[in-house]
């Protein structure tokens, strides 16, 4: 009763789409109820918000409105930007995992990284996996020798985001990118257009480390997100 029937013969039926990396808030979606509505109405039903620029609290807020259809938004699976709201750089263990535990209580459904050192994100991962959330990261090119998409999901990472950190994963005569002098990593046509430079750098396809990269991230169930 009061429900509205559609005759869509000849049509296609598909469950609602997720979108896993999906911007809203700061200068990247300033307008969030434009994109919700754009979501929408193009079929995306659920999103992962991986770092908002107007903070957890709102997107958190944006969340909660749309689980009780007070706006109109996909689901919303909130996280946070590593550090975010903090007052000081977080430097030690102890104050990572303190972050990450607050984090939790704001009602972040996990933690977005863009990298840090490796006893900081091994101790923010290690914090988030015992409290059940999830993560993703965007393997920053200035630290990814130190630490990559390997180390990511042996320490608990669930997700990578763009291609950031696979390729230097994958390096079997280097650490270090080889970049020429001029590249300007703020310049994101830059990053872009040596991407693609960075695979012929890595192991080749079919090789021994090629393949026991990917057959580590299978055996981790960890998700790639271009």
């Amino acid at each position: 009763a009061g429900g509205k029937e559609l005759n869509a013969e000849g049509m296609y039926l598909m469950p609602g789409f997720i979108d896993c990396h999906a911007h809203t808030g700061g200068n990247q979606a300033p307008f969030a109820e434009y994109v919700f509505k754009l979501w929408m109405s193009h079929g995306v039903t659920t999103i992962c918000e991986p770092g908002s620029g107007n903070g957890i609290e709102w997107t958190v807020d944006q969340k909660n409105k749309s689980a009780k259809n007070v706006i109109t938004a996909p689901r919303i699976k909130a996280y946070t930007y590593f550090g975010m709201g903090s007052s000081d750089p977080i430097s030690t263990t102890e104050q990572a995992r303190a972050w990450v535990r607050d984090n939790k209580l704001k009602g972040a459904d996990g933690i977005k990284f863009l990298g840090a050192s490796p006893s900081i994100m091994e101790a923010a991962l290690d914090e988030n996996k015992k409290l059940g959330l999830r993560s993703n990261c965007h393997h920053a090119q200035l630290d990814v020798a130190r630490w990559n998409v390997i180390n990511s999901a042996k320490a608990g990472l669930t997700s990578m985001e763009h291609w950031y950190g696979l390729p230097e994963a994958m390096f079997d005569k280097q650490t270090v990118q080889n970049y020429p002098l001029n590249y300007n990593y703020t310049n994101e046509q830059d990053r872009f257009s040596e991407a693609g430079k960075l695979w012929k750098q890595a192991a080749a396809p079919g090789s021994e480390k090629w393949n026991d990269v990917m057959n580590t991230l299978l055996s981790l169930d960890f998700t790639l997100d271009p």
